[in-house]
This record gives C-alpha cells, structure tokens and sequence, in this order.
C-alpha cells in the first residue's frame, strides 16, 4: 500500500497542473464562429485560460466566477451559499496574508471576492452588508490591472440592491456608468450580458 509523503503530494500536484495547463493551452483552438461571430462565453474562457497561463497556474476560484457569470448562484440551497461565504471569506484571508500571493494582480482577485460576497450575502438577505462590500470593492476600481469586467458589474450589483429598496436615485447613477463603461474600456468580457441585464432591470424601475 502506498504511503502518502510530501513529495507524493508535490509529484501529484505537479502532474494535476501539467494536465490543466495543457488544457488550457488548446481552449482558443475550439472558438467556434456562429453567425461571423465569436460566442462571448468563448471569449471569456478564452481570456480566463490566458490568465491561468500567465499566472502560474493559477487562477482565483473560477468555478465560483463561472456560477456567478451564468446566474447560478441564486438557484443554488441555503447551505450551499453558506459554503460559499466560507471560501470566499478565506480567499479573501490568503490574499491579505499570502506572501508572496498566487497571482501578479491581487487587486483583482480581492474585487473580485468581495463581488462574489456581496451577491452571495444579498442572496442570503443581508442587503446592507453587500452593499457595504461593494462599496468598499470599488473603492478600488481604479487599480484594477487586468479583468475589467468586474468594475461595470459590481456598478450593477450595487445598483440593483438599492433599486431592491426602492432607492432609484442611488440606483440610477451606477446603472448609467455600468452602460456607459464601454467608453472607458474598449471592450471588456461579457460586456453584452450586462446590457442586456441592466435593460432589463430599467424596465421594471418607474420613469423619473
């Protein structure tokens, strides 16, 4: 029977970021064209795979993003959010007191659990919690480095939670600067997905 040692974990590691890096490698050789057009998911996993390539092998819970991005997260039972609190709470631990961390771009990967948090503890009711999350998360927008995307959508996220209570005034502003974010950026991940939601929250808000 084997015996599990240190460099067996090491060895094993090894192996496992071996297979995913090859992975990663070949994900833009299956973009598809539908329509003369690329899929925008595509393009995602695209940047994502690039990121998990020039990060050592490294990418902040991808799996949590990718719940969020497909809108997952509130379908998911009460515990199960619980257990993402949980994670997302130590993550944000390691990036405070990791050092060296993971990745080049902490900033990032600290907006990013925060945004995760405050959807996740909005899900749960504590509205005032996630908003104070938000905030504080784009408080910092300005040193985000590579994954822009979180900017517009956390703008979103707190838009929405103050349009949740009626307080269209403090909604509005950060709807209208998630729209018009595209200004600022040329472009930016899943960019269309987020109109299309920001649309349809305005629709459902009274005319001011």
């Amino acid at each position: 029977m084997p015996t599990l040692s240190w460099d067996n974990c090491t060895l094993n590691r090894q192996a496992v970021v071996s297979t995913q890096s090859t992975g990663a490698r070949v994900v833009p050789k299956y973009q598809l064209k539908i329509g003369g057009k690329h899929l925008h998911i595509e393009k995602f996993a695209i940047r994502k795979a690039r990121s998990f390539l020039a990060n050592d092998a490294f990418l902040c819970l991808p799996g949590v993003e990718l719940l969020y991005v497909w809108r997952f997260i509130p379908l998911m039972a009460k515990q199960e959010k619980e257990k993402l609190i949980e994670m997302l709470e130590h993550c944000l631990e390691e990036i405070e007191n990791v050092k060296p961390y993971h990745s080049e771009h902490p900033i990032d990967d600290w907006f990013l659990c925060n945004l995760l948090l405050a959807v996740v503890v909005a899900e749960l009711g504590d509205v005032d919690h996630a908003q104070s999350l938000l905030r504080t998360a784009l408080q910092s927008e300005d040193n985000i480095e590579v994954d822009h995307f979180y900017i517009p959508y956390a703008h979103f996220e707190l838009g929405q939670l103050y349009a949740q209570q009626g307080q269209y005034h403090m909604a509005r502003p950060h709807f209208r600067y998630a729209k018009e974010f595209s200004g600022k950026i040329k472009s930016y991940s899943l960019e269309n997905r987020l109109l299309f939601r920001i649309h349809s929250t305005l629709s459902t808000m009274p005319q001011s």
